[in-house]
């Protein structure tokens, strides 16, 4: 790929959720890369990077726009210097900083403008260095990396934020039990994959909430309706006959009704489009906690995403409605606390989708890893996934930000 492609495909975005101890959602990070064939020595540069990332900020931030949650960006020297953080809003913006940075007066003193003006600044990849003290006294918040630090050296870290009052945030946290520890060690903040990971609660028992949807979700999965099990699922819920009927009223589709009619339903948007509806507005009810709110919307930009890129790869109908299945349940089991055989007992899926689900193998379980990556920016291990599924990086690329925009846009509007 010669220079021009490569500026020209388009950019990997990804954001990775900063919660509260009580997990509460306090921001994303936005992380980014060029293109996967971009060259290190071109492509590869923070400061190019992050001024794509601030251009499109916005694009990616679902849900509270009133300034409650915060963007989290990486900065380099020259961007901070060519004043690029004032793209972003003050108040809004934790302008990410590493350690390691050339901090001189020239530096200095454009950060203390930053944070005079209302921005936060965080100290990234944290390790107390004695040269980056200035640094450290103009942080509210400083990143430690807890798998690379044993829990000895997090300890020490921790003492001199404690004195500056600078709020200490835990990254890499892979499961419940460093979410724990990161808690009983003193850090307010918390990102990593341990969100992701299900806590399975031993004998809980679905709530009817919970129950009602999975019924919903058992019933859409059929190719063919069944009008009086879809309409007694609907009607028994007021939220939702309601939703449906404003839905059906929508410009979009230029009807007006003022009860509902299932058999007028499908007809309106037909069966596909009805259940695929349905389908999402179900894994959205699930819970309304900041985690699950975070969980459904990956589960959205998930089915999303494979739908499109299988659509991009010429894949078959049956195919693409597998894929987009496998993307909106894979991370039910996480949202429910509940065993993924418990919940997938109830919902008559495709083979395939079952063992990717189940045990993660099979011709899909690849499907999910490279989401995985893309959710967590690991570039490199992308591009391997890429390679053995036979994926183009630009359609990958594109498949995955218009599937942010269509998670983002639900949020917002559609549920």
């Amino acid at each position: 790929m010669n220079a021009f492609q490569a500026l020209a495909a388009p950019p990997l975005f990804a954001r990775q959720p900063v919660f509260t101890a009580d997990l509460g959602l306090y921001g994303h990070e936005l992380l980014y890369r060029q293109a996967l064939a971009s060259t290190q020595a071109v492509f590869a540069d923070l400061d190019a990077a992050t001024l794509t990332v601030v251009a499109g900020a916005f694009q990616w931030q679902p849900g509270d726009l009133s300034g409650a949650q915060k963007i989290l960006v990486n900065f380099g020297r020259r961007t901070i210097l060519d004043k690029a953080p004032y793209a972003l809003p003050a108040g809004r913006t934790v302008i990410q900083v590493d350690e390691n940075v050339l901090l001189d007066d020239t530096l200095l003193s454009d950060l203390k403008a930053l944070k005079t003006d209302g921005y936060l600044i965080a100290v990234n990849a944290f390790k107390a260095r004695p040269d980056a003290a200035e640094l450290l006294e103009l942080a509210d918040m400083a990143i430690i990396d807890l798998l690379d630090n044993s829990t000895g050296e997090i300890e020490a870290l921790l003492k001199p934020l404690a004195v500056h009052k600078v709020l200490p945030l835990a990254k890499k946290v892979e499961d419940a039990q460093a979410f724990a520890l990161a808690k009983k060690l003193g850090f307010k903040l918390f990102q990593g994959y341990f969100f992701k990971r299900p806590e399975i609660v031993a004998g809980r028992r679905l709530a009817s909430n919970e129950t009602a949807r999975l019924r919903l979700l058992r019933i859409t999965q059929s190719d063919q309706p069944d009008p009086d099990a879809l309409g007694e699922a609907i009607r028994s819920d007021v939220s939702l006959s309601y939703r449906l009927l404003s839905y059906l009223n929508s410009p979009l589709h230029g009807q007006s009704m003022t009860t509902l009619s299932i058999p007028r339903a499908i007809m309106v948007l037909g069966w596909t489009q009805l259940r695929h509806w349905l389908r999402v507005i179900a894994l959205t009810d699930l819970s309304p906690s900041a985690r699950s709110e975070e969980l459904s919307f990956l589960s959205l930009t998930r089915a999303r995403f494979f739908e499109l890129t299988a659509q991009g790869l010429g894949l078959s109908a049956a195919e693409t409605e597998n894929l987009f299945t496998l993307g909106l349940f894979s991370l039910l089991d996480t949202m429910l606390q509940s065993p993924m055989e418990e919940i997938l007992s109830n919902l008559p899926l495709d083979d395939a989708v079952s063992a990717a689900l189940l045990k993660r193998s099979g011709g899909y379980a690849r499907w999910l890893d490279m989401a995985v990556s893309f959710e967590q920016g690991e570039w490199p291990e992308l591009e391997r996934i890429l390679k053995d599924l036979g994926i183009p990086d630009e359609l990958v690329a594109a498949s995955y930000a218009m599937a942010m925009e269509f998670a983002v846009s639900f949020k917002r509007v559609g549920a």
